[in-house]
C-alpha cells in the first residue's frame, strides 16, 4: 500500500544534514499517524551525501533515495522527487535544516 504523504528533500552536498533530519522527520512523523515516505533526492553532489542517505534508509524503512548523474538545480530535483513520489500528498523541505519538519 503506497504512503499517504511524500516528503520531497531536494539536497546537494548536505552528507552533515541527512541522517539528523531523516531523524528529524521520523520523530514529527510517528505521532501523526500517517503512512509516510522521506524521498531524498541527491542533485549531484559531490561529497558523501548519496551515501548519507543509503545509510538512512537502511535505518529508517520510510527514507527513499533518488539521484541525478549531475547537478541539475533544486527545480529539477524537486520535479525528480515530485514525479516518483509514491503518495497522493506532497511536501517539501529544505535539505540543510533551517526549517523544521
Amino acid at each position: 500500500m503506497p504512503p499517504r504523504l511524500s516528503i520531497v528533500v531536494p539536497v546537494y552536498n548536505e552528507e552533515a544534514n541527512v541522517l539528523p533530519l531523516a531523524e528529524e522527520v521520523r520523530q514529527a512523523m510517528e505521532p501523526a499517524g500517517w503512512s509516510w515516505e522521506l524521498v531524498f533526492v541527491d542533485d549531484g553532489s559531490r561529497d558523501g551525501t548519496w551515501e548519507q542517505i543509503r545509510r538512512a534508509a537502511e535505518r529508517i524503512p520510510q527514507v527513499r533515495g533518488l539521484r541525478h548523474a549531475r547537478n541539475a538545480g533544486q527545480s529539477a530535483a524537486l520535479w525528480t522527487g515530485f514525479r516518483l513520489s509514491r503518495a497522493p500528498v506532497l511536501a517539501t523541505l529544505d535539505g540543510d535544516r533551517q526549517t523544521g519538519p
